[in-house]
């Protein structure tokens, strides 16, 4: 119903349907004083509106950050949900959006993200959403990284910034350790199997801090800090040669390389490791992948079966393993000298 009053235009009761439950209403009034607009303000809600209906407007919408966000990122999704608009003379006065300009408080189900091409889609999202002029917060409720639950999570984005825009990820999560392996390239874990060392293979629990930057303006990289608690660890390498035991590890993914350090039970004996892989080009010119091992031998009632038995006296055996391209190097550095020790076989 369209009503004009001088330089006032109301709408009253308009909806959209997009069939299946899906819909979107609104009302709204528009004034003008001498041909300038002066007010405008708008209200409605959107009830179960599936999220990948914005492709019907990537043809006319302008090329900006949110707009790739919407094209690369959303796979998937449903929202409901309400909203205010406000804009007064002030605006557009100075066509400034402040958060009174602008209001919203959405629930978003079922979303699927694909935030990275080299790294897992983050699955069966659901969220709530707040809208406050050009700052948007997802409060995540609960999402999926593979088989990594995340929770108290937080997405946010300001999209005044112009063309820097940011998107940022900050979530906890808890899961099998193995799922941290989808955050190293495939190629890295084949390059490593072919030296009999699986990371797929790894065993544990973990509990993942994740702080994720993504810069939305074209031809940008992401900023990853990700940092996982490792507990139970459990890895054999080498055709289980040499053996990972009751691991407590810390592990960083920054997106130029993965590290993993923390004490465990190598081959029974009471171990400190540093492992390193390097996923950039730039580092890559030193090595791939570097493994340090400190282990320290001392007679153990537990290990006597073992193929290497330690009798008596202490001694500390440093172990480097380093991979470069297809070349593989490993040194032992101790002094034996001080310990009775049998070989089983």
């Amino acid at each position: 119903l369209f009503i004009v009053k001088k330089s006032t235009t109301e709408i009253r009761g308009f909806q959209v349907d997009f069939g299946q439950g899906a819909y979107i209403d609104c009302s709204m009034v528009y004034k003008t004083f001498l041909g300038a607009p002066y007010l405008l303000t708008a209200k409605g809600s959107v009830v179960n509106l599936p999220l990948m209906v914005h492709k019907a407007f990537w043809h006319i919408a302008p090329d900006n950050g949110i707009v790739d966000f919407m094209k690369n990122f959303i796979l998937s999704g449903k929202i409901s949900g309400k909203w205010l608009l406000n804009l007064d003379k002030e605006f557009f006065a100075d066509q400034t959006l402040d958060p009174e300009n602008l209001q919203g408080s959405f629930q978003i189900t079922g979303l699927d993200l694909k935030y990275d091409e080299e790294f897992p889609v983050v699955k069966n999202l659901n969220s709530d959403l707040l809208i406050n002029g050009t700052n948007i917060s997802f409060d995540i409720t609960q999402a999926y990284s593979g088989k990594i639950l995340l929770s108290d999570s937080k997405v946010t984005l300001d999209w005044g910034g112009g063309k820097d825009l940011d998107l940022i990820v900050k979530a906890k999560g808890k899961g099998e350790a193995v799922e941290l392996t989808s955050f190293i390239p495939l190629s890295h874990l084949e390059a490593l199997k072919e030296h009999d060392i699986d990371l797929t293979t790894l065993k544990g629990q973990s509990l993942v801090d994740v702080d994720i930057v993504i810069p939305l303006a074209p031809g940008t990289k992401n900023i990853y800090n990700i940092n996982a608690d490792i507990t139970g660890a459990k890895l054999g390498i080498f055709g289980d040669a040499v053996t990972l035991d009751d691991g407590k590890l810390k592990g960083n993914f920054n997106g130029d390389s993965v590290t993993i350090d923390g004490d465990s039970k190598i081959n029974g004996f009471n171990s400190k490791l540093f492992y390193q892989m390097n996923l950039s080009e730039e580092k890559k010119k030193a090595f791939d992948h570097s493994l340090q091992v400190k282990l320290n031998f001392a007679p153990s009632k537990a290990i006597k079966q073992g193929a290497f038995v330690v009798d008596s006296g202490k001694a500390n055996v440093d172990i480097s393993y380093i991979l470069k391209d297809d070349d593989a190097t490993f040194a032992i550095n101790s002094d034996l000298r001080n310990v009775g020790f049998t070989f089983a076989k």
